[in-house]
């Protein structure tokens, strides 16, 4: 068994892609069980065959990458693996029926999360968790439209992260394709994905 606390993270940007690349084909040839410690979500999903999320010395999952971050447990691992990380938005139950829940932000946007839950938590605070790569654009017929503003662009040539805030000042981050062109102070509105909205109760575990 290897133990790697941390190799990388003295190294600057390029020789650490470089190094990473040269950890995962050393892990192919041996073929040999490798512990690899690191705060870099980007590492941890590109390295390894399962990841294990700590906090303060407490594991909070265990799983696959790709199983942790389509299906994070809580909040924390929710925000941890990710970048830019999911974006979290208090809003209220409003009803829950056979079409599935009605939420309401305090912005007022009003949204229909068609899953299955509870009636129990109507009327409760909840967390709704979206990532930036998880809202649609130029689609109004989605039932999960948010309005908010942008405040800042980062145009990064393939792809462009508009951080925005809705109207009760909720910051909001949005990835869209890189060739796009939006003004900071413009308001958008956009549609999420309704099979990728998590939804996190009051203690921070997960709904749905």
């Amino acid at each position: 068994v290897f133990l790697f606390d941390e190799p990388l993270s003295n190294l600057d940007a390029s020789l650490r892609v470089q190094t990473r690349l040269e950890i995962a084909k050393l892990h192919q040839d041996l073929q040999t069980t490798i512990v690899y410690v690191t705060h870099d979500q980007v590492e941890a999903m590109t390295l390894a065959d399962k990841i294990v999320v700590l906090r303060d010395g407490r594991v909070e999952q265990v799983g696959a990458p790709l199983d942790i971050y389509h299906g994070p447990v809580n909040l924390f691992v929710a925000g941890f693996i990710g970048s830019p990380k999911m974006n979290f938005i208090l809003a209220k139950v409003i009803a829950v029926s056979e079409k599935g829940a009605e939420i309401r932000f305090a912005s007022g946007d009003t949204i229909i999360l068609d899953k299955k839950v509870s009636e129990d938590i109507v009327g409760k605070t909840v967390t709704v968790g979206i990532r930036p790569e998880h809202f649609i654009w130029d689609d109004e017929t989605q039932s999960c439209q948010i309005t908010t503003t942008i405040e800042v662009t980062e145009h990064l040539g393939d792809i462009s992260y508009l951080y925005t805030k809705q109207s009760d000042n909720t910051p909001v981050v949005v990835s869209m394709a890189g060739t796009s062109k939006y003004q900071i102070g413009e308001k958008i509105t956009v549609s999420a994905e309704k099979e990728n909205i998590h939804l996190f109760a009051e203690d921070g575990n997960v709904i749905c």
